[in-house]
């Protein structure tokens, strides 16, 4: 492992979740010390990433690649890590879909740009929400996020959007992708139906989006990093007329979600 660039942000721990740009090369049985000839100029020069390299989130400890987990955990945010992975903590069963033969090494080259711990949530000043014809969001539950709880009268019939907690980041704008953690209910019977803490890992979103939950990256837009929201989403604004079948949400179903700002993706 080498560390080109040593960052100074938050440390990775097993669990974490960063968001990282990254790419790898195959180190080929029988060229010794050296990566295959179509990449080493690359790996030897600047390090620089492929133009266009998306950035993506990758949970610490869950990927498919052992050597990948246990040389990022201890690195910090801001860093570019070299890691050379050999095959018995590499790709496993899935090598040769990948075009590696079973001894070749995979060669790793990571940006970490943020480091978000396990269970991460909203941080900043509480703005209590006092109106009992809206859900009530409470305390925390391990792995499970804040409790929602959905009252027992009609749904409203316009969107609302309420923060619970207001961050102290930048405001967040349509262009921005951010990544959140989220719960999401059935208004009708207050049945879960998504929940990015009990999977272990928040979610990207980008806020220009317009088809399909749109009145959720609408809700998003003008929040500060660090803050809690809740989305009340009528139908228009949520699933539309055909529901979404196999989460047991109907066409006439308005939605509830508890969405925790954590940051905003790089650009």
């Amino acid at each position: 492992m080498t560390q080109k660039i040593k960052g100074t942000g938050t440390k990775i721990a097993n669990g974490d979740t960063a968001l990282v740009k990254f790419v790898f090369y195959q180190w080929a049985k029988g060229t010794g010390d050296k990566v295959n000839e179509s990449t080493s100029k690359e790996l030897q020069s600047s390090f620089k990433l492929p133009a266009g390299q998306q950035v993506v989130p990758m949970p610490i400890g869950k990927t498919e690649v052992k050597g990948l987990d246990k040389g990022l955990v201890g690195q910090t945010a801001g860093s570019r890590v070299v890691l050379q992975v050999p095959p018995k903590e590499g790709f496993g069963e899935s090598a040769a879909q990948m075009g590696l033969g079973e001894n070749d090494s995979v060669v790793f080259v990571v940006d970490v740009l943020a480091v978000y711990p396990k269970n991460a949530e909203a941080k900043g000043t509480a703005k209590p929400l006092d109106d009992k014809d809206l859900p009530s969001v409470g305390a925390m539950e391990a792995g499970k996020g804040p409790k929602l709880t959905v009252p027992k009268t009609d749904p409203p019939k316009k969107m609302q959007v309420k923060t619970l907690i207001e961050g102290t980041g930048p405001q967040t704008t349509k262009d921005d992708t951010v990544f959140v953690n989220y719960k999401g209910v059935i208004w009708r019977d207050g049945k879960e139906f998504d929940n990015s803490w009990s999977k272990g890992s928040p979610a990207m979103f980008p806020l220009s989006t317009t088809e399909g939950m749109k009145g959720f990256f609408k809700g998003l837009q003008g929040q500060k990093v660090g803050s809690r929201v809740l989305l009340v989403l009528p139908p228009d604004q949520g699933y539309g007329k055909d529901g979404n079948p196999s989460a047991g949400i109907k066409g006439d179903d308005t939605t509830v979600f508890v969405v925790d700002i954590l940051g905003t993706v790089p650009k």
